[in-house]
């Protein structure tokens, strides 16, 4: 049992980090939204002055073609946080679904559910992505499918053993028993009682996602040149790191500071939802 004292701190540091990182989350969604307003050159406009080191025309600096590595990173925020949020989406989706399902009807349909989540699990998720781009191709949208993809086991995992628990309630038994249909059930009491796990997950798994589309970028395997995404940004200036370090540098800062955000905000959020930290 948690003290009254410790219970206040931890509400307290909840709620700011909460606001705090929330805060930097909804710059960066203004950014991907308003980048036009925001950047102060076109992304994909090449100059003849070629590779120049931050200054005061150009924050921080240009590529090895000129390219303004501000507003880069600025239109770059729409591509990452896209990643991030319809990976996410389709892993939600496709993962719940099937966890719900799955322990919902169990028998012979949980049985060929979880086999098919056990079979994705056999492959670490960066290596399912990567399988998935091999099929699909480099592209941006292929990234996100094949992150996607690599998330739906934990969702299913995750959804099968709420549900689980949810079945065993008295009230699931008593609507079954006055003629509740199976598709009432699932949406009005089931999805309910297991949404704030679920979305603790998803919120927490943006932040991966966004790791790893950058990763396959960095790879040449996602965002194809010359679009400002941040890991393709961060691959570009890795051959110059000697001679210029703020090629590779800036777009990476962006990715850890944005991760960071996204995760202490879903560590908040946990931490306000948990029931355990409550009692």
């Amino acid at each position: 049992m948690l003290s009254y004292r410790n219970k206040r701190l931890i509400r307290k540091f909840t709620r700011k980090r909460i606001i705090i990182y929330g805060s930097v989350l909804a710059v960066l969604v203004v950014l991907s939204l308003f980048a036009p307003y925001f950047a102060p050159y076109d992304p994909i406009q090449i100059s003849m002055e070629g590779r120049k080191s931050p200054n005061l025309d150009h924050i921080f600096g240009t590529d090895r073609l000129g390219r303004d590595i501000l507003s880069r990173i600025i239109y770059g925020t729409k591509y990452s946080l896209s990643i991030g949020i319809m990976s996410v989406s389709i892993g939600l989706i496709f993962g719940t679904t099937m966890g719900v399902l799955s322990a919902y009807y169990g028998g012979l349909v949980d049985t060929i559910i979880m086999r098919f989540i056990d079979a994705l699990l056999a492959f670490p998720g960066i290596l399912l992505a990567l399988v998935v781009i091999a099929v699909l191709g480099p592209g941006l949208f292929n990234v996100m499918l094949a992150v996607g993809i690599s998330t739906v086991p934990e969702y299913a995992r995750l959804a099968r053993g709420k549900v689980l628990s949810v079945m065993q309630l008295e009230y699931i038994e008593a609507i079954h028993s006055i003629g509740g249909s199976n598709i009432r059930v699932i949406l009005k009491h089931i999805l309910p009682n297991i949404s704030a796990p679920i979305t603790i997950l998803a919120t927490l798994q943006v932040g991966n996602a966004i790791l790893v589309g950058s990763g396959l970028s960095f790879l040449g395997m996602g965002a194809q040149p010359p679009t400002p995404e941040w890991g393709l940004m961060t691959a570009e200036g890795r051959s110059y790191m000697s001679q210029a370090w703020w090629i590779s540098t800036f777009p990476g800062i962006a990715i850890l500071i944005t991760v960071i955000s996204i995760n202490q905000f879903g560590d908040g959020l946990r931490e306000a939802i948990d029931p355990y930290l409550k009692e």
